[in-house]
């Protein structure tokens, strides 16, 4: 079950389906779950013009097509995990689906009925669980729609790098910040002080994930859920 709407000018295709996840961090193999895709407009006329590929360089993530779902994320130039073979060629794949099902690239926005099918979906999840930001920033969803989710689930995670968006402040709530031991522009510091939590790689700004310490998976952890959900501090982790 996914339902698809565009937001941010029409230049974002969100994505939310309803399924079980292959990375085993996440759930286990046999659970249903929530997860949202956001994906540039650019990304899906650049393979319904047959464009090919899953690289940097030539693919469907490069640079120049992921302006608008990716933004001022600076892993979207190299380094994303997004970008290992297995989940580029799946989210190629979901894209290529897509544009099967909508020839003519025709897309509404959010409706209330799209939103009532979203709440359904989460009531079929194993754990009323939800993966904000499989691929994409999610704060491309509206902030009213992801109020809507989090108060009907019971655990969610959530990350962005737009947090030095006073436009996005509200997402603090739901959302961590993610940000960069080594780069000064995204250190945790400064997003605490925006009042996001954070999660950080190759840091030890808070509680290491328990994923690591315990083999805890996100859909029974929920610590990355902003300042509303189950943390109270930040996360850190050596791995992504």
């Amino acid at each position: 079950m996914q339902v698809e709407f565009l937001s941010n000018d029409k230049k974002v295709l969100n994505v939310i389906t309803l399924g079980k996840t292959g990375n085993p961090k996440i759930s286990k193999k046999s659970e249903i779950v929530l997860q949202t895709y956001h994906f540039d407009i650019k990304q899906l006329q650049f393979i319904a013009d047959n464009g090919k590929g899953i690289t940097l360089k030539e693919g469907f993530i490069q640079p120049k097509l992921t302006t608008n779902n990716c933004g001022v994320c600076p892993l979207r130039f190299g380094g994303c995990y997004t970008f290992k073979f297995h989940q580029a060629l799946g989210h190629l794949s979901k894209l290529k689906a897509i544009i099967r099902r909508n020839k003519l690239m025709e897309f509404s926005t959010l409706t209330d009925e799209i939103k009532s099918k979203v709440l359904y979906m989460l009531s079929l999840t194993s754990q009323k669980y939800i993966r904000f930001g499989t691929y994409g920033c999610p704060t491309h969803l509206p902030i009213d729609l992801v109020k809507d989710i989090c108060n009907e689930a019971k655990t969610w995670t959530g990350y962005t790098h737009e947090w030095n968006d006073p436009n996005k402040a509200e997402y603090l709530n739901y959302f961590m910040a993610s940000s960069h031991s080594n780069d000064s522009t995204f250190a945790s510091e400064i997003a605490n002080k925006y009042g996001f939590r954070t999660f950080e790689i190759n840091s030890k700004n808070g509680v290491y994930c328990p994923h690591y310490t315990h083999g805890v998976k996100c859909s029974d952890c929920g610590l990355c859920s902003g300042t509303l959900g189950k943390g109270k501090t930040n996360v850190y982790t050596h791995e992504h």
